[in-house]
């Protein structure tokens, strides 16, 4: 296993939360979220439809689901045959697009679909992983270890500098007009896929330079002469939403080292040309983002267990703190969350939940 994205959130989180426990600030004084749905199995991603129904991914469980918008029971719309996860959900006009991925390692696959309410079953979009196999567009980024022969010849291989591998995970979705944009966690790159079919690439996140500390080095049992210089890590998107003004904002969570550190960001791309620019940085572990009509972020920080809110044109402020945040939703004034329930020992029912704050005028 390399040092980068195939690192799974369960696997890293006790590290995550052990270096960053001590740096989060108390959140904001305001109302208890309210407890929309509950008994969830890893709900990495929410959406809300324009008839405020709430569609939720049940990651792991292999199930999408949507709470009706006059509350209710949630209600499974479609689960998985073979149980691959169910993430990347976003609303449309009449129900939801979402992803899957799943396979095996000789024969992976990740597919994207459409599911218009009260249908029978879903609509393929795109099949996702067959892209990735044919453009690779992350091909031309080298990740790993920047250090002389000798010390590379030291490390273990998953280390060792390597180009962008063939890989696909889709992770989240953002809706616009007559097209579905996806950020594909790891073939690090933001997609677009019409309606009427064809996937092209938007952008390509860039790799985030780490620097690797004795801690870091103890962690992965490397040896000395890897103190001081710097890992490549992959930029791994987790989130894409439209803002305003028309362009994609994706949030980067960093693959291993980086993933308990402040190296997340947040990254602006413009539709058309794919032109990138910083938007946001600091961020631990940012897995979801929503924005208001007025520019201003919320930000999900998995491993921080927080949420934060980016004004235009102010600091980042702690919102709220829930543990194991994994998704972040504005719709109606209010705001919506995941809590993911990653923390379990899976020894009791499911505990996912999704929460909702009224947001101030």
């Amino acid at each position: 296993m390399r040092l980068n994205k195939r690192s799974t959130p369960l696997a890293v989180a006790a590290t995550a939360i052990a270096l960053i426990g001590s740096t989060i600030a108390p959140a904001q004084a305001g109302v208890e979220p309210e407890v929309v749905a509950g008994g969830l199995v890893t709900p990495l991603s929410v959406a809300v439809a324009g008839d405020g129904d709430i569609y939720v991914s049940q990651n792991f469980a292999g199930l999408l689901t949507r709470v009706p918008s006059g509350g209710g029971d949630p209600v499974v719309v479609f689960a998985h045959p073979d149980g691959a996860e169910v993430g990347a959900v976003s609303a449309t006009a009449d129900g939801a697009v979402f992803a899957t991925t799943g396979g095996t390692r000789r024969r992976p696959n990740a597919h994207l679909w459409s599911l218009a309410e009260g249908a029978e079953g879903p609509t393929k979009l795109a099949n996702l992983y067959r892209y990735e196999k044919r453009v690779n567009p992350d091909a031309g980024n080298t990740y790993g270890l920047v250090a002389r022969r000798g010390c590379l010849k030291q490390v273990p291989p998953f280390v060792r500098p390597y180009q962008g591998i063939i890989e696909a995970h889709p992770y989240a979705t953002a809706r616009g007009e007559g097209v579905t944009y996806v950020a594909d966690a790891a073939g690090n790159s933001v997609l677009a896929v019409p309606d009427g079919g064809g996937t092209r690439t938007i952008g390509i996140l860039p790799p985030t330079r780490v620097e690797i500390t004795r801690a870091i080095k103890r962690e992965f049992g490397l040896p000395k002469c890897v103190i001081g210089k710097t890992y490549r890590a992959e930029g791994v998107p987790t989130d894409v939403e439209t803002g305003p003004d028309g362009a994609l904002y994706v949030t980067s969570l960093p693959g291993a080292p980086g993933e308990g550190l402040p190296t997340g960001r947040i990254y602006r791309f413009d539709p058309e040309d794919g032109s990138r620019t910083v938007y946001g940085r600091g961020l631990v572990s940012p897995t979801g983002l929503a924005m208001t009509p007025d520019g201003t972020a919320y930000v999900a920080q998995l491993f921080a267990g927080s949420i934060v809110q980016i004004p235009v044109d102010g600091a980042t402020t702690e919102f709220a703190q829930v543990p194991f945040v994994g998704d972040v939703e504005v719709a109606d004034g209010s705001l919506y969350a995941t809590d993911t329930d990653l923390g379990s020992d899976g020894s009791g029912p499911p505990a996912g939940k999704v929460l909702r704050w009224t947001l101030a005028p």
